[in-house]
């Protein structure tokens, strides 16, 4: 490993755990020829969350450092050999790393574990995070990226992002800031081209977000009171909720809908329905004498007839008046019934907010009250799409609720959501670490056993 100063990584065995994949103790073979034989090494294999998978090994497990790392995907895991079952080997482009397990079953989960953590693939820069996993330098005889000889006029620099060994011409750029080291640090050409371009990303939208929280988030936790175009009688609430450390993906617009209570439901029922004359319910002459009687009556066998008799007399008009009569009265008794409707809009799940004025068909229905409309779009449950429309008290409070929700939206869509905490999304994919930890072990378990099973068939078949 390097030598000790103030930018190497924490490779102890402590550290390096909490993000394994899978560890166990073997045996390697010794690359030092005086030394020659099976040495006990305490390996930690990392490969999570599509990262690149790195082999660490280690002399004792209460280790500070490394005593070598492995980069798999530089390496080919080579099919173990009729004669040593118990050993799996990875070929470098110079060397080759044998070790040796203590039964087959234990090299078997080995070679599994290390072929999924392959599947990874190449290194991906993490914007500000620097890796733990570096080349050991007797490992790299040449530059990564130019690939001339290292000599003594020509030396050996690590990048601190990816871990590889480079010249100082391939990683002489100016150094960055990168976790967790305390001070800037050397990278090489490409890796410092992905990290400033990934940090002005983050910075504009660090911007973003706590213009958010300055401009929009106090009038989102405080709420609003609207209107509804179809029904004047009808007031919306919305608010956000105050989930502290809940990331804004995580975070619920609650929406309560209530009918107002300065309206009597008598003079609803009749200013609804002032068109539903005896056409309707014979007898009846306006919708607010009507009662359940009536209503029972008129589906009589006896009655139905004479009803349906005099509706069509009436002409369509007539019909059409009644069915929204009807549909209003209906609303009207089942908000009295069963009281305020309350549902809840998942941030990551609204799909648009958009602006109703001058929209001609919502202007020629409704008029002057569109320019002080707006409709928020969003996913319900099963993946349909649904939409509610706010009216309000001003087109300065329109204009005031479209910025702060469309800005909200945009900043959840483009992860700029670390200025209100992430500590949801850390529960739950530290969870979800756990599970698939536990689901692949199962797994690669299940397929160890398999395969000496039908290995063993074969050989009795034999």
């Amino acid at each position: 490993m390097p030598p000790t100063y103030t930018d190497v990584p924490i490779t102890s065995v402590e550290e390096i755990g909490k993000i394994g994949l899978k560890m166990g103790w073997v045996e390697k073979e010794s690359e030092e020829s005086m030394f020659k034989g099976w040495q006990p090494r305490f390996l930690i294999l990392t490969g999570w969350d599509e990262g690149e998978a790195h082999l660490f090994y280690f002399t004792k497990e209460t280790d500070k450092e490394a005593s070598g790392v492995l980069f798999i995907n530089d390496m080919k895991l080579e099919d173990p050999k009729a004669t040593e079952p118990t050993v799996f080997q990875l070929q470098g482009s110079q060397r080759r790393f044998r070790f040796r397990c203590s039964d087959e079953i234990m090299a078997r989960g080995w070679r599994m574990a290390i072929a999924e953590a392959s599947q990874n693939g190449v290194h991906k820069c993490r914007t500000g995070v620097g890796s733990m996993a570096w080349i050991m330098q007797k490992h790299s005889k040449t530059c990564e990226a130019c690939r001339q000889v290292f000599s003594a006029t020509k030396a050996k620099h690590h990048c601190r992002c990816c871990g590889r060994v480079f010249c100082d011409g391939c990683s002489n750029n100016p150094k960055l800031m990168l976790e967790p080291y305390p001070n800037p640090v050397r990278c090489c050409r490409k890796c410092h081209q992905n990290q400033t371009v990934q940090m002005d990303k983050k910075r504009l939208l660090d911007e973003r977000s706590a213009a958010f929280v300055n401009n929009h988030l106090d009038l989102l936790l405080a709420g609003g009171s609207f209107g509804d175009l179809d029904r004047s009688d009808l007031g919306r609430t919305m608010c956000l909720d105050s989930g502290s450390g809940v990331s804004l993906q995580h975070r619920r617009l609650v929406v309560v809908e209530r009918v107002n209570e300065n309206n009597l439901l008598a003079d609803k029922v009749s200013r609804s329905g002032n068109r539903l004359k005896a056409a309707t319910l014979r007898g009846i002459e306006s919708i607010s004498q009507l009662r359940a009687s009536h209503v029972a009556n008129a589906f009589k066998p006896a009655e139905m007839v004479k009803n349906v008799g005099a509706v069509t007399k009436g002409g369509v008009g007539v019909v059409t008046h009644v069915g929204k009569d009807l549909v209003n009265l209906t609303q009207n008794l089942t908000d009295h019934v069963t009281g305020p409707r309350e549902w809840a809009i998942l941030v990551r799940d609204i799909k648009g907010v958009s602006d109703c004025s001058g929209n001609p068909t919502l202007d020629r229905k409704y008029g002057p009250a569109t320019a002080r409309a707006f409709r928020v779009s969003y996913l319900e449950e099963g993946e349909a799409e649904a939409s509610v429309m706010f009216v309000a008290e001003s087109e300065e409070e329109k204009r005031q609720w479209l910025e702060a929700l469309t800005e909200m939206s945009c900043l959840m869509r483009d992860g700029a959501t670390e200025k209100l905490v992430l500590q949801k999304d850390k529960e739950t994919l530290d969870r979800n670490v756990r599970d698939n930890l536990a689901k692949r072990r199962s797994s690669r378990n299940a397929r160890v056993n398999e395969e000496l099973a039908s290995k063993e068939g074969k050989e009795d078949a034999e």
